[in-house]
């Protein structure tokens, strides 16, 4: 990280990329109640220490991945999506927690306040949940990984931040784009994403446009013939386009890759929304 940021000031990037890296919550021990929350023995201050001085002197965030997915029991399904539940008090703070994911960053915060780091930001590099699991997982479906989503991205950008850090919005990433079909491990593992590997969405949490439903719609119903012969025409125009520019056509006539490009450029902006 050190080296990337030299290279980064040196070409004068300093000030527009930020670096960091990202760390589950492994690192973490006694985080219930969310107060009592401290970094790993070893870790503290021997890693995380060191670590938490160079992002607070470069002004970059500590970055986390809280999964309340990978948290959660059958009684707790209701705290970990948001859902009317009793809670979780801390006697500590006196401080009520209505949900998984605000008691997840206000362990990180603890652990960070006990080392004297309180003021370095907090981003969240990775939070999501599944749309399909194994047989006898509950809660593990599309409609629940959506309303998820849904009220991770409510949360986050309502300003209103967790018990120990009110008044709040944090920087998150969905996690993730694509479903991963080839990952080993669980089913759930496989099956994170918004969008298939067809390129069909799963669900829809509010961030894609009408033309995009429409047209996902239109591929179910044609076995993603239209997905599929756009992103071969994709392939075969890149194709073309790495002949010309290595000096190779001896079998490609490239006089109309402009307008292909155009035509091209204008039926992904469809099917991206943008």
């Amino acid at each position: 990280m050190q080296s990337l940021h030299t290279a980064l000031v040196s070409a004068s990037l300093h000030r527009r990329i930020q670096i960091s890296t990202p760390h589950s919550l492994g690192i973490l021990s006694h985080t219930t109640p969310p107060s009592s929350a401290r970094f790993r023995q070893g870790y503290d201050k021997h890693v995380l220490k060191p670590l938490l001085s160079f992002l607070r002197t470069i002004a970059s965030p500590f970055v986390v991945n809280p999964y309340p997915f990978f948290g959660y029991s059958p009684e707790t399904l209701d705290f970990a999506l948001f859902r009317p539940n009793p809670g979780l008090f801390d006697q500590d703070t006196k401080l009520h927690y209505t949900n998984m994911f605000d008691a997840q960053l206000d362990s990180v915060y603890s652990a960070m306040e006990r080392l004297g780091f309180s003021d370095v930001a907090i981003v969240v590099g990775e939070i999501g949940w599944p749309s399909k699991g194994d047989r006898d997982q509950i809660g593990v479906d599309v409609a629940t990984a959506a309303e998820f989503n849904r009220k991770v991205m409510d949360r986050v950008n309502s300003g209103t931040g967790t018990p120990l850090m009110p008044n709040r919005t944090f920087e998150t990433y969905i996690f993730a784009l694509f479903n991963e079909n080839l990952k080993p491990g669980p089913i759930s593992e496989r099956n994170f994403g918004l969008f298939r590997s067809d390129l069909t969405p799963v669900y829809d949490i509010g961030i894609l446009r009408p033309t995009v439903i429409a047209a996902a719609f239109r591929c179910v119903s044609k076995n993603c013939i239209l997905f599929t012969s756009l992103v071969l025409e994709i392939d075969r125009l890149e194709h073309r386009i790495h002949r010309r520019t290595t000096g190779d056509h001896r079998s490609e006539d490239l006089r109309g890759s402009g307008g292909a490009l155009q035509s091209l450029a204008r039926r992904r902006r469809l099917y991206r929304g943008t």
